[in-house]
C-alpha cells in the first residue's frame, strides 16, 4: 500500500541519522556531531577506518550500520564528491529515507563537475538528495542539524522556514532571527538542487503543521512549472511566500552563475511572476526577516488585512515620521475624525487623531494610553494598532509605563496589537511577556511598518482563477523570415500586424507597396498619412518614419525611403498608414526568452517606457481576472483615468488585449524571443496597435512545442 506521507517526511523528521565521513580532524562532521549529542536524535558515525571520532565508536560503511539492524532516517556526508556519489548509491540501496551531499566541486565547478552531478542523480535512484554544494537541513524544534554549521548559535524553535540556495545564508538568517524573535520550523539549503529542488521543499513545508510562513533566497528557478505550483500550494495551505531574488545586477547575476552553476534570470521578470504569486519580496536579508516577523509571532487567526492601522505614540516627532513612513510603504492611516471627541478626553487638545501624539503625560499616567488604545480598538475602522515604544534591555521601566496596559487589553481583543521600536535595537528580554500575551514585538518603524503591510499583502491577495482553457494552438514557425536585421531575427511589418489581428488584437490598417510596385494614387484611408519603411526594426532611430504626408509629397516621400534603404541596405518595403489623433500611448510587450516562460509586459509607450520604466508584467497565459490586475498595476497613478483632459482607457478593452497577447505568447512560444507593440495608441476610433516588432529566435534555439 502506497503511504500518503511526502517522499521528504521521513529525511525532515529524522531520528536516526548517520554522519559519514566523521572524524577527529572534520571540523564540519564535528559540528553536526556536538549539535545533536543530546537532542534526542540518535546518531550513527561512519569512518571507513572505523576509528572512534569525539570519544564514540563508529562503522566502517551505512551497510555495515544496516546489517547490524539499525534504521537510518537521514545520512549527511562529508566526504569528497567522487566518495559522495558511492555513498549515496549505497543509501539508496539500503533504502535510507535521503542523503544530503555538502561536498562542492560538482554543477558549479563546470563541465567536469556537471558530470559528476550527473553521476550522483543516477546514484540516488528514487531517494530524496538535499545538494550538492549545501548546507543542509536545521529543525531546532527536532533538535536536527544536517549541517556542518556552528552547533551553539542561538537559534530557537518556531514557526517560520527558511530555504536558499546559498548555504553560506542559512545561519545568518537564523541569527537575524535572534534579534527579532523569530524562529524557525527549518532552515534549509537545496545548493546545486541535483535531485530536491525548492520547489520540492517549498510543496512539503506547506504541509508541515509546525511552518506558518516560508522565507526563500532565490538565485535560480530550474523547473518553473514545479515551482508555481508549490507557491500556489503555500498559499492555498494559508502560508504566506516571502522571497528575496539573489542576482539582481548584472555582476550579481554573474556572481550567481559561478555560484551554483545556475544562470540567474532577470530580476524584474522574477519579481513580477512571483507577485503573480501571491510571494511578498524583500530587497535584502535583514529586509526578509524584518518583513516576516509577524507571521511567526502572531497566530492565523489574529493575521489582519490592515484595513485600518491605528498607531500612538509619545512623540510628536515619532508621529510624524510615522505618518511619513506608512505613506511612502503603502499604508493608507484612516483620518478617524469621528474619535475625536473621545480622544480629546484622553488627550485634550489634540488636533491629529492617527497618528495620535500622547504626548509626555502617557508616561505618568498608564491609564492614557490604555484610554487611547481602547478607543481604537472599539472602532470598527481599526483593525491593528501600533503602540510605538522602546523594546530593548535596559528600558523596562520606559515600557511597561508607556505600553503595559497593552498586557491587559491583549485578552479583551481579537485585534492585532504591535508593541514596535522606533530604531531598530535588539528586542530585550522583557519583551517575552509581551510576545506571551498574542502581542507582537517589533525593531524599527520601518521594518514594523514593512511587516504590517507583508501581512495585509498576503491576507488581501486573491489567487488568480486557473486557466482551465483547453491546449493553446501552436503556431508553426513563421517560413518567410528577415534574417539579418539589425535587430536579429525578425518578422516583417504585413506578417506582424496579421499574427496581432489574428489573436483579436485592434490594428491600424495599412498598405504595402513593395519596391517593383506602382505607386497607388488612391489609398484605403483619409490623408494625412504616416509613410515609413516597413521591414526594418526601430525605424524612427534611422529617419525611417515621415509624418504628415498628403498626396501631394507621397511619392517623393516613398522615393525617398526607398533612397534611405539602399543606402542603409536595407529592405525597401514601405508601408502606408493613416495618421491618428492619439491622446496616449502604451507599450505592449512579451519576453518570450525568459527562463520562466513567456511574460507579457504593459506599460506608458512612446518616449517614456525607458525613461519613467512604469511597466507591470505577468506570466503567460492568463485569464481575464489577472489581466484586469495587469491593468490596475499600470494605472497605479491614474495615468490611464484621462489626466489633464485627455480620454480615459476603456480599461476592460485593454484588459482583454493582454489576455490574447497572453495567448499569443504562449502560442508562439517555441519560435518567439520577443514581441512589441509600441505604440498601442488610444485614438478617437478606439485602440489601435499602429506598429510592432517580432523577433524570432534562432533555429539552434527554438524549443520543441508541447505534446
Amino acid at each position: 500500500m502506497k503511504s500518503d506521507k511526502h517522499r521528504l517526511e521521513r529525511m525532515f523528521k529524522a531520528r536516526s541519522v548517520a554522519i559519514v565521513g566523521a572524524s577527529e580532524t572534520g571540523t564540519r562532521a564535528r559540528n553536526a556531531i556536538e549539535a545533536m549529542s543530546s537532542t534526542g536524535v540518535t546518531l550513527h558515525l561512519v569512518n571507513r577506518r572505523g576509528e572512534n571520532v569525539m570519544g564514540r565508536s563508529t562503522s566502517r560503511s551505512l551497510t555495515e550500520l544496516v546489517q547490524q539492524g539499525i534504521g537510518v532516517d537521514a545520512a549527511l556526508i562529508f566526504t569528497n564528491g567522487a566518495a559522495a556519489i558511492d555513498v549515496t548509491a549505497e543509501a539508496s540501496a539500503l533504502g535510507i529515507g535521503g542523503v544530503i551531499v555538502n561536498a562542492g566541486g560538482f554543477a558549479e565547478a563546470g563541465a567536469e563537475g556537471k558530470n559528476l552531478q550527473d553521476r550522483l542523480v543516477r546514484a540516488a535512484g528514487s531517494m530524496p538528495v538535499i545538494g550538492p554544494n549545501c548546507n543542509g537541513i536545521v529543525a531546532p524544534g527536532l533538535g536536527l542539524h544536517l549541517a556542518g554549521s556552528p552547533p551553539k548559535l542561538p537559534i530557537s524553535q518556531g514557526r517560520l522556514a527558511f530555504v536558499t540556495h546559498s548555504g553560506a545564508t542559512m545561519m545568518p538568517m537564523g541569527i537575524a532571527g535572534v534579534e527579532r524573535k523569530i524562529g524557525y520550523s527549518y532552515l534549509v539549503s537545496t545548493g546545486n538542487e541535483a535531485v530536491v529542488d525548492m520547489a520540492e521543499v517549498i510543496a512539503y513545508l506547506s504541509t508541515d503543521p509546525s511552518t506558518a510562513a516560508i522565507c526563500l533566497l532565490i538565485e535560480t528557478i530550474r523547473n518553473p512549472a514545479a515551482f508555481w505550483a508549490a507557491l500556489d500550494k503555500a498559499v492555498a495551505a494559508g502560508k504566506p511566500v516571502l522571497a528575496l531574488k539573489n542576482g539582481r545586477s548584472s555582476r550579481g547575476q554573474a556572481i550567481a552563475k559561478s555560484h551554483t552553476g545556475a544562470v540567474a534570470g532577470e530580476a524584474w521578470i522574477y519579481e513580477s511572476a512571483l507577485r503573480q504569486h501571491g510571494v511578498i519580496l524583500a530587497n535584502d536579508l535583514v529586509d526578509l526577516a524584518d518583513r516576516a516577523v509577524l507571521f511567526n509571532q502572531i497566530p492565523r487567526s489574529k493575521w489582519s488585512s490592515v484595513a485600518g492601522l491605528a498607531i500612538v505614540s509619545g512623540s510628536g516627532g515619532w508621529v510624524t515620521m510615522a505618518s511619513d513612513v506608512c505613506a511612502e510603504e503603502g499604508i493608507d492611516l484612516p483620518g478617524l475624525d469621528g474619535l475625536r471627541e473621545q480622544i480629546n478626553k484622553v488627550v485634550p487638545g489634540a488636533t491629529v487623531v492617527n497618528p495620535l501624539d500622547l504626548t509626555g503625560i502617557a508616561m505618568t499616567d498608564p491609564n492614557v494610553t490604555g484610554s487611547a488604545v481602547r478607543t481604537f480598538l472599539g472602532c470598527d475602522a481599526v483593525g491593528t494598532v501600533l503602540i510605538q515604544s522602546a523594546v530593548c534591555d535596559g528600558a523596562e521601566g520606559a515600557i511597561n509605563a508607556f505600553a503595559g496596559p497593552a498586557l491587559e487589553i491583549a485578552s479583551e481583543t481579537d485585534k492585532l496589537l504591535i508593541v514596535g521600536s522606533f530604531e531598530g535595537g535588539p528586542i530585550g528580554k522583557e519583551m517575552q511577556r509581551y510576545l506571551d500575551k498574542g502581542i507582537a514585538v517589533t525593531r524599527g518603524l520601518r521594518a514594523t511598518v514593512r511587516a504590517i503591510r507583508a501581512m495585509s499583502d498576503f491576507v488581501n491577495f486573491v489567487p488568480p482563477r486557473r486557466d482551465d482553457r483547453p491546449s493553446h494552438r501552436m503556431l508553426p514557425a513563421p517560413s518567410s523570415v528577415i534574417e539579418h536585421s539589425a535587430a536579429g531575427r525578425m518578422l516583417g511589418f504585413a506578417a506582424t500586424m496579421e499574427l496581432l489581428a489574428g489573436f483579436g488584437v485592434p490594428v491600424a490598417p495599412y498598405v504595402i507597396i513593395n519596391p517593383s510596385d506602382q505607386l497607388k494614387t488612391k489609398l484605403p484611408f483619409d490623408q494625412p498619412y504616416v509613410v515609413k519603411l516597413a521591414d526594418v526594426p526601430h525605424r524612427s532611430d534611422i529617419g525611417a518614419v515621415r509624418l504628415g504626408v498628403t498626396t501631394d509629397n507621397f511619392a517623393s516621400v516613398v522615393e525617398d525611403l526607398r533612397s534611405l534603404a539602399k543606402r542603409r541596405g536595407e529592405s525597401a518595403v514601405v508601408a502606408v498608414q493613416p495618421q491618428y489623433r492619439i491622446s496616449s500611448e502604451l507599450l505592449i510587450g512579451v519576453n518570450a526568452a525568459s527562463e520562466l516562460g513567456p511574460l507579457v509586459i504593459c506599460g506608458l509607450g512612446g518616449v517614456f517606457v525607458e525613461v519613467m520604466h512604469q511597466v507591470a508584467g505577468r506570466l503567460a497565459p492568463f485569464q481575464d481576472d489577472e489581466a484586469e490586475r495587469l491593468v490596475r498595476d499600470v494605472n497605479v497613478n491614474g495615468v490611464l483615468d484621462g489626466p489633464r483632459g485627455t480620454p480615459p482607457w476603456p480599461k476592460d478593452v485593454l484588459a482583454n488585449i493582454l489576455r490574447q497577447i497572453g495567448d499569443l505568447a504562449v502560442s508562439a512560444h517555441p519560435w518567439l524571443e520577443s514581441l512589441d507593440i509600441n505604440p498601442l495608441a488610444l485614438t478617437p476610433a478606439g485602440i489601435v496597435a499602429v506598429d510592432g516588432l517580432v523577433i524570432l529566435r534562432n533555429p539552434i534555439e527554438q524549443l520543441k512545442s508541447p505534446g
